[in-house]
């Protein structure tokens, strides 16, 4: 990538630094698979099981075949999302030869004659619906290498190997941050609808919501509520009513008492594994695992409304999307992209002039890459412990990287808020000083 020089030294900048590290990653694994074979695509796979490949696609289309009794079926953390995704799942599944005959499992859906054209298609539409939502922004040299940079990355690379609705709700959200914006009425309020849809679709970008409030957009946020709730009830009518209504509550409820040893992934699930290691598994903090996600909730929300970077601002909302939900895998690091593409769009072209923003933009593309070097390091090694179902070297790897982005925009946040405090005291000693 070519560097231009200013003052004779050259220039350095965010674009160049993330693109560096992610294309080296994931450049290295493809060559990698290209000569020794398929290992290090089960090393790469979500819990080393790629038997369970599209599962996540699949298994909820199933449930659409009997739309009335659907979360009679989708049960546990199965049956922990609202209606509205089912109405494009039912469709779906409808453009396969399979619909007069019901299949008894989720596999037998998948060999049905065009179910995996139907996905494969689906998959394309929603790519390409990234690639848009990123050229929305500002198109720019380095955009489609950045597209491809992130549908090849750890986290991005879920979506093809379970075919999670994820992907679809960070394109929405992607989306909203550049039409909140807008000069255009009509696009603003598109924004707004489209909260509504990734919250009807994953509940959690509901906290989208307090970007408006941050703003005083009182009547926007009073909007964005109404449309949230026609949204996420409306569709209940099609699948099950007030009976489908009160087992997703059960369902949501169900998710709160899961197996979180060895999961990472969040808070709760760090918690207990931090403790459940270093004590050789006779504690694993029970109550400091529901006490601290919380605290961890309110201190993101304070850093949110204290924070006067746009970039910033949206990375903590995402954060708490990411670590916050108990039994999150690794697919909600995607939500993290959403800073990332908003900053490289709009000045990933600019000189880096921080050091602090570029070790940022070294942990943004450690994050966002296929960590095959790591692979090569630990001879492939798929789980870490025998007797864990969960933890696996490419969590641990990608985990470590996530986290250390989030503190370190939490340290740069509280490096400016000093900054800031520092020169409104010496400017208010200089108002008072000529004053006397």
């Amino acid at each position: 990538m070519e560097k231009t020089k200013i003052n004779g030294k050259k220039k350095i900048t965010a674009m160049q630094i993330f693109l560096s590290i992610s294309v080296m990653g994931s450049a290295l694994f493809f060559l990698y698979s290209i000569i020794f074979g398929c290992i290090s695509f089960r090393w790469l796979c979500m819990t080393n099981e790629p038997q369970y490949m599209f599962l996540d696609y699949f298994k909820h289309v199933l449930f659409t075949t009997d739309a009335a009794n659907l979360y009679e079926k989708a049960t546990g953390v199965w049956g922990c999302f609202p209606p509205l995704i089912y109405i494009l799942y039912f469709l779906l599944y409808r453009m396969t030869s399979y619909f007069e005959i019901i299949p008894e499992h989720w596999r037998d859906l998948m060999l049905a004659d065009e179910a995996l054209t139907v996905f494969l298609y689906y998959s394309i539409f929603v790519a390409v619906g990234m690639l848009l939502a990123i050229q929305v922004w500002k198109k720019k040299k380095g955009d489609i290498i950045l597209f491809l940079c992130l549908i090849c990355s750890t986290p991005f690379f879920f979506f093809f190997l379970r075919g999670n609705s994820i992907m679809l709700v960070f394109v929405l959200l992607l989306f909203v941050m550049k039409f909140k914006e807008s000069n255009s009425i009509v696009l603003r309020e598109m924004a707004l609808i489209l909260i509504a849809v990734s919250a009807a679709i994953k509940i959690y970008p509901a906290i989208f919501g307090f970007l408006y409030l941050k703003e005083g957009r009182f009547k926007e946020a009073f909007r964005l509520f109404f449309y949230g709730v026609l949204l996420f009830f409306g569709p209940f009518v099609f699948f099950g009513g007030l009976k489908g209504f009160s087992m997703w509550l059960n369902n949501v409820d169900g998710t709160m008492v899961v197996y979180s040893i060895g999961r990472i992934e969040y808070i709760r699930g760090l918690v207990e594994s931090i403790s459940y290691m270093f004590s050789g598994g006779a504690w694993t903090a029970d109550y400091l695992s529901l006490v601290l996600p919380n605290i961890y909730l309110i201190f993101m929300l304070v850093m949110f409304f204290l924070s006067k970077d746009k970039y910033r601002t949206v990375f903590y909302l995402c954060a708490i999307m990411t670590f916050y939900p108990s039994n999150a895998f690794r697919y909600t690091l995607c939500y993290l992209a959403i800073p990332l593409v908003m900053y490289l769009m709009e000045h990933g072209d600019e000189q880096i002039v921080s050091k602090l923003l570029m070790v940022e933009m070294i942990g943004f593309g450690l994050l966002f890459t296929i960590p095959t070097l790591f692979g090569l390091l630990t001879n492939f090694s798929e789980r870490m412990f025998p007797r864990n179902l969960h933890l696996t070297y490419v969590e641990l790897r990608i985990y470590t990287a996530a986290y250390f982005v989030t503190t370190l925009i939490i340290i740069h946040e509280l490096i400016d808020i000093i900054q800031h405090k520092n020169v409104d005291e010496r400017l208010m000693k200089r108002i008072g000083g000529n004053s006397a």
